[in-house]
């Protein structure tokens, strides 16, 4: 008789196929918070992966931060997710961003 209980599913190279986006956050911030400005606020994921992918485009290295949890109930969602970038890239960042924001308009 069969066992009803089944393996978790792997990648064939042994990796957790979610495990890389799951880590990316805690990956990308180990030992650099220090170095991190924000650049911008924004109220959801979408418009934070849109701002960091416009970033990355531009060859800046960028990353976001915020409590999503929060926003699952309602709570602190108006801007509280930040885009992060190094400092020495912060005043291109914000250029790039404001120049975004004005053809949005």
């Amino acid at each position: 008789m069969r066992s009803s209980t089944r393996a978790p599913l792997q990648r064939r190279d042994g990796l957790d196929p979610g495990a890389e986006r799951r880590d990316a956050a805690v990956s990308d911030t180990a030992g650099v918070d220090d170095d991190l400005v924000r650049v911008t606020l924004v109220d959801s994921e979408p418009a934070a992966e849109l701002a960091v992918s416009m970033l990355q485009a531009e060859d800046i290295h960028a990353m976001w931060r915020g409590n999503l949890s929060s926003a699952a109930f309602g709570v602190g969602t108006s801007g509280s997710i930040e885009v992060l970038v190094r400092a020495e890239d912060a005043e291109r960042a914000s250029e790039l961003l404001n120049a975004q924001d004005d053809t949005m308009v």
